[in-house]
């Protein structure tokens, strides 16, 4: 039975090593329920953070897709969103924010709309 570190792991080590100036064109790991797919930690970060950080030099575009912010949290171990959880999505370009129902869902969604 394949898991996620079978699929994702390559997909992510194969495009980030791809020459962008020889492959120019775009690619994009879509994840709907993103929650099920977090890879776990690599020195403290989850390895999806520090693919995040690079995929834009690469051509890559990351797409989370999840029901709330809390979610992730709990797949990244916290009970919170707390640094692990910041961190990551402060590495998407966009959020968008859909029928978010959960307590945290305002704080969170201001401290990201209308900042610079």
């Amino acid at each position: 039975m394949m898991n996620d570190d079978d699929v994702k792991l390559p997909f992510m080590r194969a495009w980030l090593r791809r020459d962008t100036k020889q492959y120019p064109t775009p690619a994009f790991l879509w994840q709907d329920e993103a929650q099920f797919f977090i890879l776990g930690c690599a020195g403290g970060a989850s390895r999806d953070n520090a693919f995040a950080q690079v995929a834009r030099s690469s051509r890559i575009c990351t797409v989370f897709i999840t029901q709330n912010i809390l979610n992730i949290a709990e797949a990244l171990g916290e009970n919170t969103p707390g640094a692990h959880t910041k961190s990551l999505l402060g590495n998407f370009a966009l959020k968008v924010f859909h029928q978010q129902t959960t307590w945290i869902r305002t704080p969170t969604r201001l401290n990201y709309s209308g900042r610079s």
